[in-house]
């Protein structure tokens, strides 16, 4: 997770699986949704729904995407029936689509907008619901960020838990500060040890 800006995005997230996977579950494909609504449902906690602005727009493009991919092409629904809707080479644009890539009717292009809906309304809730319970590592995670920039996935899950990488860092910098005097202080009475047998001989 980094607040650096890439190209047009302000800052980045970026998930890496634990294992290879070729197959997505629905809990999975949930999860990850719930993730990307993250930016957005921070945005509208933290400044309100009249200063939302035009940062999580991507995010909502990638969970749009999923979701209709999870009703239209997973057979993801309990309210429709187990097939593919839409040909593989729907066109983008509305009224090419209606001509050309759809094979299902009005009423069901309705369930399924509904669908995909309610995929991204439970999605941005359980979003908000993590967000408020984890308030204070939410907090310890953007002065993290805004002390080192980006933050790696073991440092995250250890914020997430409640430690803090910043006292990690100042216990660190401590110790070597303490391990530095006294290497100093021991050459020091090493240097009066030598002068004094020289005194002595």
């Amino acid at each position: 997770m980094s607040i650096v800006g890439r190209g047009r995005a302000g800052g980045y997230t970026l998930a890496m699986p634990e294992e290879d996977e070729k197959y997505k579950t629905l809990s999975e494909l949930k999860d990850k949704l719930a993730m990307i609504m993250g930016g957005y449902v921070t945005e509208k906690k933290i400044y309100g729904d009249d200063s939302i602005s035009t940062g999580p727009s991507n995010d909502l493009k990638k969970a749009t995407q999923i979701a209709t991919k999870m009703i239209k092409e997973y057979g993801m629904s309990n309210k429709l029936a187990p097939r593919k809707y839409g040909t593989d080479d729907e066109e983008i644009f509305l009224a090419q689509e209606m001509q050309e890539g759809k094979n299902y009717s009005e009423d069901t292009a309705t369930e399924i907008d509904k669908e995909i809906n309610a995929l991204l309304i439970e999605a941005r809730d359980r979003a908000m619901d993590l967000i408020t319970q984890k308030k204070e590592e939410m907090e310890e995670l953007v002065k993290t960020l805004m002390e080192k920039e980006t933050v790696e996935q073991d440092e995250f899950v250890k914020i997430m838990n409640g430690e803090s990488i910043l006292e990690d860092k100042d216990s660190g910098e401590k110790a070597s500060q303490i391990e530095n005097k006294q290497e100093a202080e021991d050459k020091e009475n090493n240097e009066k040890s030598d002068e004094n047998n020289k005194d002595n001989n």
